[in-house]
């Protein structure tokens, strides 16, 4: 008995801690949450983890900058966001673009883009990474 009981134990506590795997990794932050430029160029650089690969990878954040060009130049992306697609922000844009990498075709550039980072970055990862790249 005393071993049912400690086994019934055991159990609820194992269930207690663990997570709830069926929220996606980057909700979208509220509004209250803002990005920290600093963290967002670390993602931008080294990405996140083993599975995602850095943004750096693919994108130059100037002219003639390191990377492979196979995505859009990111100099002066933020004023670029802000235009792409009328009635959204360059936040909006740059979150939705990093979230859903087909959701809008750049001229140029074949659509492609590493779509799981909303699997490995969380909400504020995400939030990070858009003030990162506001800061360009």
């Amino acid at each position: 008995m005393k071993h049912i009981v400690l086994l019934l134990m055991l159990t609820v506590g194992l269930v207690a801690c663990t997570g709830n795997d069926d929220q996606p990794a980057a909700e979208t932050p509220s509004e209250e949450t803002s990005g920290d430029a600093e963290h967002g160029e670390e993602l931008f650089r080294m990405g996140k983890g083993t599975e995602a690969p850095p943004c750096s990878t693919c994108h130059r954040v100037e002219e003639g900058g390191s990377g492979l060009a196979l995505g859009p130049g990111l100099e002066d992306i933020a004023s670029r966001a802000a235009t792409r697609v009328e009635g959204m922000s360059a936040e909006e844009y740059l979150r939705e673009s990093i979230l859903d990498p087909e959701a809008y075709e750049v001229s140029g550039y074949r659509v492609g883009m590493f779509s799981g980072y909303g699997e490995y970055f969380s909400g504020q990862d995400v939030a990070d990474l858009v003030a990162y790249l506001l800061s360009l």
